[in-house]
């Protein structure tokens, strides 16, 4: 797959280089480690290949890096679709991940410039802010030490059972309870209804045969 790209080339982070295969292209670099913010803010960086997470997510869009995406877990699903929907991401589903669909996925990015221009905008807007976020976080903390334990949330103060919801949990599972009773009930009843019915059918016609015979 990584000479398919060529000649751009590739950073590749991994636990262990010794793992992995001997032979790879010139244009491939190894680490164990790699400065990720450090590399997202070079001016040569094309794409970002992540899974997804919160965190690197916001970084590509702070330096305005276009993404192909495999996510793993829920809330990595739920991050990549909203940037596929933004087109400034590419998903791969990790269980159609081959070598082809992450080639396609690459290379639409760098040669589609919709990717690229999108995330700058993108980039711009999150960037556009009455005060940096070093200002930002120095103001909410000279603000707590100035008027105390105002932004303590409420829930702070609930007893466990309402911290867990047990209440309305008990309350849901008395009316579940309550609705499979009343169903089965109905069936009951609706059995009963229809075994006297047939009780008295097959009465009906014994008691037709023996009028007949008599």
């Amino acid at each position: 797959m990584f000479e398919r790209v060529a000649p751009v080339r590739v950073l590749l982070k991994v636990a262990d280089i010794d793992d992995m295969p001997s032979g790879l292209p010139e244009n491939v670099k190894l680490s164990s480690w790699l400065p990720q913010i450090a590399i997202l803010k070079h001016k040569n960086i094309k794409v970002f290949v992540t899974h997804g997470g919160m965190m690197g997510t916001q970084e590509a869009i702070t330096y305005g890096v276009p993404m192909v995406g495999i996510p793993i877990f829920r809330d990595q699903f739920i991050n990549l679709h909203a940037y596929e929907q933004q087109k400034i991401a590419i998903v791969v589903k990790l269980d159609n991940l081959t070598a082809d669909s992450l080639t396609y996925a690459v290379n639409k990015i760098l040669k589609d410039p919709t990717y690229n221009e999108n995330v700058k905008k993108l980039s711009s807007l999150f960037l556009d802010r009455p005060t940096s976020p070093m200002d930002t976080a120095i103001y909410w903390v000279e603000y707590t030490a100035r008027h105390g334990n105002v932004l303590q949330s409420p829930g702070s103060e609930l007893s466990w059972w309402q911290l867990y919801f047990v209440d309305i949990n008990l309350f849901f599972t008395i009316c579940i309870i309550f609705i499979i009773y009343i169903i089965r009930l109905f069936f009951k009843l609706l059995s009963k209804i229809i075994n006297i019915r047939k009780l008295n059918n097959e009465n009906s016609q014994i008691n037709y045969k023996t009028k007949k015979n008599k």
